[in-house]
């Protein structure tokens, strides 16, 4: 490929990292809107998804592609389990007010733990991911001995997702479902 007058070989990727660049830009300038009340300063953090059944391999060059951006700190994460955690978020921030205790009711009792299992079924444009993750409701508040002062009492729970199992197939995905499923054609197979 010819790029600025020079030819240059494009990998793929180069144009993955040339995408998330792209989006870290977008959502910069997003947040530096003035209408919007957004922390100042450079990003220091980005957390990337991948397919749940990708390889460590992949893994690793995921998150290299996204350090070579100059991001500080990357983090990666399977996407069955971000999507597990964006439920999370919005059952208890989103406004109805559903607490631990109502997350508790939904679980079975393990000691002094609670713990659900959450089968995570992720139709992409070209992947499909199927997990299986256990989360962990446990309630590590400190306990109080010598009738020290507690203040006005209060629980401190911590929410553990665990990754049970997964599959999935990396070139099945919602684009091919939906060629298939009208008869249509299309490269690849099922």
């Amino acid at each position: 490929m010819t790029v600025n007058g020079k030819q240059e070989k494009i990998t793929a990727n180069h144009l993955i990292q040339a995408a998330w660049d792209h989006l870290i830009k977008l959502t910069d300038d997003y947040r530096k809107d003035s209408n919007r009340k957004f922390s100042q300063g450079e990003f220091q953090k980005v957390v990337v998804a991948y397919p749940t059944i990708a390889p460590p391999l992949v893994r690793k060059q995921v998150k290299q592609l996204v350090e070579d951006l100059g991001i500080k700190e990357v983090q990666i994460i399977d996407e069955a389990t971000a999507v597990v955690i964006f439920h999370l978020l919005r059952e208890f921030w989103d406004g109805l007010n559903i607490d631990m205790e109502y997350f508790k009711t939904r679980c079975r009792r393990e000691g002094r733990n609670w713990s659900q299992n959450v089968l995570v079924l992720d139709i992409d444009e070209g992947t499909t991911d199927l997990a299986l993750i256990k989360l962990t409701l446990e309630d590590i508040t400190p306990s109080f001995k010598d009738s020290k002062d507690r203040g006005l009492g209060g629980r401190y729970y911590q929410i553990t997702p665990k990754l049970l199992g997964s599959s999935g197939h990396l070139q099945l995905g919602g684009e091919l479902i939906t060629k298939k499923g009208r008869g249509q054609e299309a490269e690849g197979s099922m």
